[in-house]
């Protein structure tokens, strides 16, 4: 080893898991000099000393990192001398274009829960303790670099104590950004509906579980805003909340205290246990046990079930508590967005929660939990949320834009020209409120990555509390006119780009592959987006590139009758498939679809009229098949038809039903065969799991053949549509080339709301 000076420049997921204190007892115990700072573009490490070397020495720094930061990039810089003596941990710098990957929200980690269930600590039973390698982190984030003087505890001062901890380089807390106790640290206060504290900290906890034991109804404030808790054991209280919250069927996730309860609720394999543990902490669905002591009323005619693990201490206390999983549900009143201030709180969820559990540690970006389900052994992303967002995104540095998503599932992504990043889940835009949550959530998002909107809207006008660096040039938009996002953006100043539905979808799944520079077979089944044509798309077969794309497939298409009134009631659906069976009448069609005759007449002349929207939706395809199969006819939330299909599956059934595809150079999938075969089972008694099970395998055969097509390119696979887990498989298990690469579902959302990050792609070359 030689004497040298060195300068490594840390990038990644390298904020807020405890690398300058690690790397700070790593130089200590090697008797280097030096020091380490925090940085808009990530941590900068200096190191004086006797350097073993590099690759040797980056292999020693890596080894020292938290395991959160185990995939960070390192770049070595040598200098000339170091004037320093000893090393120490240097004021972050603050100016600069931020680079360095957001800090996402981590959960409680096992040596806090140790803590808080050990009556001999000093933070026994404090509910929002944390330390340098969880709690909250993007939540409570006013501006990088990720430091408590730029978070919502900059208010909070430390007690001689935790000032102790956070100076010592032998205690977990040093320099923990999030530290504080009972003494010093933001704490819990329980009120009911005339607002009076009745209870803080453990006395509130204790006394909230009593009520969700007599069966009551709890709001309570996480990391990223209000949760509604109910005892997940009792029928009495979920059916309270759902006629509460005005959700008569969607299904709630429930909270269990370990992996070990977890088991006791549903089917958990390794890489579901090791996603319900890890520092994300998403809702995970799982195969719910048969034999579940869960009431039948939390996820209604489905075999998979939302689990969750405590993401906070007040989670872990209340359940120790309550020796039973609670329901852990978002709060807000129906179609609006995650309630996260305490005095909005009180007053949108009043006439649903019987008890309010607060705390004042500041919430400045809210977040929702996020959802994920495993399929064909990787992990697929359902909701983007806390744990994951904002996600930083493998694209090119370019000009600063924000590209502003689809209508439903809404997200934004925003690059500031040296980094991107797709922010958290919003809610869907039907509302005036949630079109000024969205408002909110892009002023927040672009300030926190030093860009600014030169805006003349009344929602944005007083949002820029600093200098930003760079002021976003253009605004990215889906083709659709009726659109909120889209609409929204003409409010700024900046060009628009316009981007059709399914490609974004496409671009999506490229990025989330990063096969960004080559041509892909993008198959985007979903409900629907503004096609080419004017018509409705969502069972499309796209050769696709940054630059464009050329549709090569899709599915038949057929009428939706009265528009959106066919998707609110998918007999109607179903009315307009079979009314291209030339076999069947009217009286057929009526038995079949459990309406009046004259009702079918109404509804087949309507499919007659030229101005009836037509589709070649793969969703509202398995909507009207699921209406045929199941007799579904009025779902109540958005993709309620095709999980009752998914789940009525028998995945033992070998049978297929037929689809037929013609030589046109644009494919058409003919799926009348296979609605003639269901008219057929139906006649016969043939059992619905077997239908269920014919229908999947039959589409999962016909995107097989269709991709054999163009075997000269990368599959990816993109839409809503494929959140279904066992059309997934049946694709992966029977993909006939195992050497050509199949682009299954990934971290970045396949539904709407991953759209914004195709939209960002799309924007890199025009």
């Amino acid at each position: 080893m030689s004497r040298r000076v060195l300068q490594l420049l840390l990038s990644g997921s390298v904020q807020g898991c405890g690398i300058r204190p690690a790397l700070t007892r790593l130089a200590t115990t090697r008797g280097w000099s030096g020091q380490v700072k925090n940085t808009t573009a990530g941590v900068e490490l200096t190191l004086a000393g006797y350097l073993p070397v590099d690759d040797e020495l980056l292999s020693i720094v890596r080894m020292s990192l938290p395991i959160q930061a185990a995939t960070v990039e390192i770049r070595l810089i040598p200098l000339s001398h170091f004037e320093g003596v000893g090393f120490c941990i240097q004021p972050s710098e603050t100016f600069g274009p931020v680079s360095a990957v957001i800090p996402c929200d981590v959960a409680i980690c096992a040596e806090c829960l140790a803590e808080v269930r050990d009556p001999s600590n000093r933070r026994y039973r404090y509910p929002l303790t944390s330390c340098s390698r969880c709690g909250p982190r993007y939540s409570i984030l006013l501006k990088m670099p990720f430091d408590r003087e730029r978070t919502t505890l900059r208010s909070f001062q430390l007690c001689a104590e935790c000032q102790r901890e956070y100076d010592c380089p032998s205690d977990r807390r040093f320099h923990a950004q999030t530290i504080g106790c009972p003494n010093c640290g933001p704490n819990l206060w329980l009120t009911a509906e005339d607002h009076v504290p009745i209870g803080i900290n453990d006395d509130a906890v204790r006394q909230a579980a009593e009520t969700l034991m007599d069966g009551k109804i709890v709001a309570l404030r996480g990391i990223g805003g209000y949760q509604l808790l109910v005892d997940a054991t009792s029928s009495v209280a979920v059916t309270r909340l759902r006629l509460r919250k005005q959700r008569p069927h969607k299904p709630f996730a429930v909270l269990c205290r370990t992996l070990d309860d977890a088991r006791q609720v549903a089917a958990v394999d390794e890489l579901e246990a090791q996603t319900l543990a890890s520092g994300q902490n998403p809702i995970v669905l799982l195969q719910q046990r048969a034999a579940s002591f869960i009431a039948a009323e939390v996820n209604p005619c489905l075999r998979e079930i939302g689990v969750m693990l405590p993401t906070t201490a007040m989670h872990d206390r209340l359940l120790e508590l309550m020796q039973r999983p609670l329901v852990c549900t978002s709060a807000n009143v129906h179609d609006e967005p995650l309630v996260h201030s305490v005095t909005k709180a009180e007053a949108q969820l009043k006439e649903i929660a019987d008890l309010f559990l607060h705390h004042n540690r500041e919430i400045q970006h809210p977040i929702d939990d996020s959802v994920v389900r495993v399929m064909a052994n990787r992990v697929a992303m359902i909701r983007c949320a806390r744990g994951y967002a904002p996600m930083p995104l493998a694209l090119p540095p370019t000009m600063a834009r924000v590209a502003v998503g689809g209508h439903q599932k809404a997200a934004l992504a925003v690059s500031n020209g040296h980094q991107a990043w797709l922010g958290p889940h919003i809610c869907d835009l039907h509302s005036l409120v949630s079109q000024e949550e969205w408002y909110d959530r892009l002023q927040q998002l672009t300030q926190l990555v030093e860009v600014t909107l030169n805006v003349t809207d009344q929602h944005t006008s007083s949002s820029v509390t600093h200098a930003p660096t760079r002021t976003i040039q253009q605004f990215v938009c889906d083709r659709h006119p009726g659109y909120f996002s889209t609409q929204a953006s003409e409010q700024f100043d900046g060009s628009r780009t316009l981007v059709w539905h399914h490609h974004a979808h496409v671009l999506a799944a490229m990025v989330e592959h990063k096969v960004q520079d080559e041509a892909v077979l993008g198959v985007a089944f979903d409900g629907s987006g503004l096609g080419t044509d004017g018509t409705i798309w969502g069972g499309e077969f796209l050769i696709a590139s940054t630059r464009g794309f050329q549709r090569v497939g899709h599915l038949r298409r057929f009428g939706l009758p009265g528009g959106e009134a066919a998707i609110k009631d998918v007999r109607r659906l179903a009315v307009s498939l079979l009314s291209q069976l030339e076999s069947l009448s009217a009286d057929e069609i009526a038995g079949l679809t459990r309406l009046a005759e004259s009702d079918v007449l109404i509804l087949q002349k309507i499919l007659r009229l030229p101005q009836s929207p037509l589709t070649s939706s793969a969703g509202r395809l398995f909507d009207a098949v699921a209406s045929l199969i199941l007799g579904v006819d009025r779902p109540t939330y958005e993709g309620q038809a095709a999980m009752m299909l998914e789940a009525a599956c028998d995945v033992s059934e070998s049978g297929s039903y037929q689809i037929d595809l013609t030589s046109a150079e644009c494919v058409e999938l003919d799926w009348r065969p296979m609605l003639q075969q269901i008219v057929e089972d139906r006649r016969t008694g043939v059992p619905v799991s077997s239908m269920a099970a014919r229908f999947h395998r039959g589409i999962s055969r016909a995107i097989i053949s269709i991709c054999e097509r163009w075997s000269d390119l990368s599959v990816v696979l993109c839409g809503g549509v494929f959140q279904n887990r066992v059309l997934i498989e049946l694709i992966a298990n029977s993909w006939p080339d195992k050497r050509r690469r199949l682009g299954l579902p990934g971290l970045i959302p396949v539904n709407d709301g991953g759209l914004a990050a195709g939209q960002l792609a799309a924007l890199t070359v025009q």
